[in-house]
């Protein structure tokens, strides 16, 4: 506030040693209730986990879009569904990035990839390698404008957006993969 004053006044150099003694004493006593803690969050956890069969997480960036995308290799057993406006995508994950990384390991687990894509440029030149690299891409109708992505694989749902800030929510639930699998299927016929 104006007009106001503050007193300074020197201390003992002893307190210094008081007050990493203090710190300490902080430490050692969460020390020593580390194994409760962590007992607890062990008993804890697994009982949500039986209340709910849904997973949600949530990534950000452009670091967890690349761990979405790597995901969906990690959890899928034969194939993976993919929809996407395939120009906004290459935003975030590019040619390079497809190359040297998804599509080896894709392509090593042997997982044919299914595209649906919005019609463009990028989207022809994506198209042209699917014999190559294990993969089929069909256009989504002319009137499917939209930025974010979808992939479906086994018992999971990610949906990211290609506009900053990078986002992607992930869903782990047999019931919600089975409802987008179903949607992806009736847009591939």
């Amino acid at each position: 506030n104006y007009g106001e004053r503050r007193m300074v006044v020197a201390e003992d150099p002893e307190k210094l040693r008081f007050l990493m003694d203090q710190k300490k004493w902080g430490i050692k006593k969460l020390e020593d209730n580390m194994p409760s803690m962590i007992k607890a969050i062990f008993e804890t956890v697994p009982a949500a986990r039986e209340k709910s069969n849904v997973g949600v997480k949530y990534y950000k960036g452009e670091k967890g879009f690349k761990e979405v995308c790597q995901r969906s290799v990690d959890h899928s057993t034969k194939e993976v569904l993919f929809i996407s406006n395939i120009e906004e995508w290459r935003k975030i994950y590019t040619e390079e990035y497809g190359r040297e990384y998804y599509i080896p390991a894709r392509l090593k687990k042997n997982l044919f990839l299914k595209t649906l894509a919005t019609k463009s440029d990028v989207a022809d030149k994506f198209k042209e390698d699917d014999r190559d690299l294990l993969r089929e891409t069909r256009y989504l109708p002319d009137n499917f404008n939209f930025k974010s992505t979808v992939i479906i694989c086994d018992d999971e749902v990610s949906i990211m957006t290609s506009g900053e800030p990078y986002t992607a929510i992930v869903v782990e639930d047999k019931d919600f993969a089975s409802l987008f699998k179903n949607i992806f299927y009736s847009l591939w016929k």
